[in-house]
Order: C-alpha cells, then structure tokens, then sequence
C-alpha cells in the first residue's frame, strides 16, 4: 500500500463522536478548565488580593502592568489569571 492510498483511506475514517455531548462554548471550556485545574489564588500570596482587580485590568486593556514585591506570586499567578480571563 502505497502512503496517497494510506491517507485516503484514512481520510474516509469517520471520526469517533460520542452522540448526545453539546460542543462547549471556549468560555465554558475556560471554566471547565479552572475547575478542573484550580487555578484559584493560594490566599498566602499577596496577589491573590487582586485576583479581581487585575483579571479586570487584563480583559479591557491590551496592556497591563503589575508591580509587586518579590514573592509575591506575580510570575506563577499571572498566567492563571489571564487563563481564567478568557485569554490562553
């Protein structure tokens, strides 16, 4: 068998669809996601005080910018932040 016939036969393969599951919406997908993975804010972090506040920022600006003290989660919470804001 040669690799054009391979992949025809391929391409006839129906694809495996479970009947009855609703394709979810990319926000849905996005809250599924933070449930699942808990992407919540560890309270001991200083920037889980603004969880809110900088979510907020990051959905209507294109740019945002935070500042804070070394330790404070910026570098591990900010990309759970944007995630859960619906950008990723």
């Amino acid at each position: 068998m040669n690799i054009a016939s391979e992949k025809k036969r391929a391409g006839n393969r129906k694809k495996n669809t479970q009947p009855g599951l609703k394709k979810q919406t990319p926000k849905e997908q996005i809250e599924k996601l933070i449930k699942e993975c808990n992407l919540a804010p560890p309270s001991a972090l200083p920037i889980s005080r603004s969880w809110d506040e900088i979510k907020e920022a990051i959905q209507r600006h294109q740019v945002t910018i935070v500042v804070g003290e070394t330790g404070s989660g910026k570098t591990t919470q900010i990309p759970k932040i944007c995630l859960a804001a619906g950008l990723g």
